[in-house]
């Protein structure tokens, strides 16, 4: 784990802790971090990370769930 994400470490899997430039989108799993460099949602196309990135004002925080 990287010490530059600090508290957010301790959030639940599936939340976003940061924005690496060179890495992706990094996400909190139950065993650690992932980095995500492509994202595709339902019915949608596949996006590269910084095309989603640019779209949100802030991504720290937000979780990515699982619908039912």
């Amino acid at each position: 784990a990287s010490p530059e994400y600090g508290a957010l470490l301790n959030a639940p899997a599936g939340t976003i802790i940061g924005l690496d430039k060179a890495r992706g989108i990094i996400v909190k799993t139950g065993d650690g971090l992932i980095a995500l460099r492509k994202l595709q949602f339902e019915a949608r196309r596949v996006l590269p990370y910084r095309d989603f990135a640019n779209g949100m004002r802030s991504l720290e925080g937000l979780r990515f769930e699982s619908s039912p």
